[in-house]
């Protein structure tokens, strides 16, 4: 399981649901190549809400050991604000981040 990525997707509100569902493809695609075994959790809420069922899914599995890798198509699906406390929280657990794209996200919000 140590091997097992992680992509993490979310949008902010059920009316963008349809933008969920391509956010998802996109990571999912991303993963098939470059040959991960990998899981998707995709959810919808607010990126600046820490208690969000998906968040804190991702965040049992980094400190339980349960993946290796995160990967988000843009820095800001993952969280809002506070990015830094979770990347620190992944170095301390071995997780590595990785993100698809590396400019500002305009489509999703």
């Amino acid at each position: 399981r140590r091997g097992l990525v992680i992509g993490y997707c979310r949008v902010s509100s059920s009316g963008q649901k349809a933008d969920l569902e391509r956010q998802a493809e996109v990571v999912a695609n991303y993963c098939e190549k470059q040959g991960y075994q990998f899981r998707i959790i995709k959810y919808i809420g607010s990126g600046m809400n820490y208690k969000k069922k998906g968040l804190q899914e991702l965040l049992r599995l980094v400190c339980e050991g349960g993946c290796g890798k995160i990967v988000v198509n843009y820095k800001d699906r993952l969280v809002r604000f506070g990015y830094e406390l979770i990347e620190t929280v992944c170095e301390e657990h071995n997780v590595d981040i990785e993100i698809i794209n590396q400019t500002d996200d305009i489509s999703y919000e």
